[in-house]
């Protein structure tokens, strides 16, 4: 049996998800998306001290339907649940099918 796994992220996205707009560095466009807000806190290992930063997570295949690529998103802003973000970092966290199904973890820092 095949798992549905766009399926699955469909309903936590649905479920979860906000609203946001993507400024993407050197594109000249912005990008409507839907992000699951992490912003209270992930744990992050960073050489070898481990924090809690600020996230996002979003879908691989909503950034590849605004033809934005990953290497876009580095440094870019992003704006959901009334404040702005510059993205300091992007995480891959693949689904069971590959990287494209999956999504990206993006670490924030607040934009003052």
């Amino acid at each position: 049996m095949a798992v549905d796994w766009a399926g699955h992220y469909n309903a936590i996205y649905d479920a979860l998800g906000v609203a946001a707009v993507l400024t993407p560095i050197g594109l000249g466009i912005s990008a409507d998306l839907t992000v699951i807000d992490k912003t209270t806190g992930v744990e992050v290992t960073e050489g070898g001290i481990t924090t809690v930063r600020p996230a996002c997570d979003v879908r691989s295949s909503d950034l590849a339907a605004e033809s934005v690529a990953p290497e876009h998103l580095d440094g870019s802003a992003i704006t959901f649940n009334g404040s702005t973000w510059r993205i300091e970092a992007r995480l891959p966290r693949p689904a069971p099918t590959g990287e494209s199904g999956g999504e990206y973890r993006l670490l924030l820092v607040r934009v003052p």
